[in-house]
């Protein structure tokens, strides 16, 4: 563990130094040179780990990072932490939850794929074991950025029935809430502020669909909030939860936001903040 806290200060320091893709890359490869994996104490001073490990996600994340290169060295580093088993499983939930949990804000689902490649294809863990990482993988691959949203049909206040490409916006926001979520009302609430996403609206190039599905099927809680829904909105009822129970879309929390173009392509997967939503709109306009 002795090597871990020595190079901490100094790998900081570094990602302050020569900014070049080839210079990161570097840095990014040499980053756990000084550590022992096969260190005993490695799970009795997990803060140290962690602390490292979060400045080496930020300096895969870098912008300058290509990320072919960056999930070659995140499969690097596991191939190393792979012979020690205590390290390889320390490794694995600092994965998970930096580069996974909705929350996170280094959450960057295409760097975890590597991660979860590497577990899956590891001869330290049993099949059981891998159940939840090849879990993972499956939904990672669902609804990437840059493939096509997979189509869903639901339910109109009105009884009659449409879905998710019948939508012939520019843009669309498929915003999955559930009534009773105080953060969707939020969320609903700084989307009918963002005056990017209000201005498209207006234009007739942006439709936002605020989809209900939970195997609840609180069908009367859906109908007495359609009255908070801004005009113009889709409010829509995913009767029989075919979202949850078919996997269509990983709903690991709500709100779940995803902005699709004109032909149905992730341009945002899964985001929990606006703020992401009119950033990626931002990027797709100034194309």
């Amino acid at each position: 563990m002795r090597g871990i806290l020595i190079v901490l200060c100094c790998g900081v320091l570094a990602v302050s130094c020569g900014r070049s893709p080839a210079g990161i890359a570097e840095r990014a490869a040499h980053w756990w040179d000084a550590a022992d994996f096969a260190d005993t104490t490695l799970a009795a001073h997990p803060e140290a780990l962690e602390e490292r490990f979060a400045a080496y996600v930020r300096l895969l994340e870098e912008e300058r990072m290509d990320p072919a290169v960056a999930g070659a060295l995140l499969r690097a580093v596991l191939g190393r932490a792979e012979a020690h088993e205590e390290a390889f499983r320390l490794f694995g939930e600092l994965c998970e939850k930096y580069l996974y949990s909705p929350d996170s804000p280094c959450r960057d689902e295409e760097l975890y794929r590597h991660a979860l490649l590497a577990v899956v294809e590891s001869d330290r863990l049993d099949d059981y074991r891998k159940l939840r990482p090849r879990c993972q993988l499956d939904m990672i691959g669902r609804n990437r950025v840059g493939e096509p949203a997979t189509d869903l049909a639901y339910r109109l206040p009105d009884g009659t029935r449409s879905s998710l490409y019948a939508v012939g916006a520019e843009f669309t926001i498929l915003c999955f809430v559930d009534p009773g979520c105080p953060e969707c009302r939020e969320v609903r609430r700084e989307l009918a502020r963002c005056r990017r996403v209000n201005r498209l609206a207006a234009q007739g190039r942006l439709q936002v669909v605020a989809l209900y599905s939970s195997p609840e099927e609180d069908e009367a809680a859906w109908r007495a909030s359609l009255g908070e829904y801004p005009e113009g909105w889709i409010a829509a009822y995913d009767d029989g939860a075919q979202v949850h129970y078919r996997g269509l879309y990983d709903l690991r929390r709500v709100p779940c936001l995803y902005l699709l173009d004109a032909r149905k392509r992730v341009l945002c997967k899964g985001a929990v903040a606006v703020e992401q939503i009119a950033g990626a709109l931002e990027k797709a306009l100034s194309r």
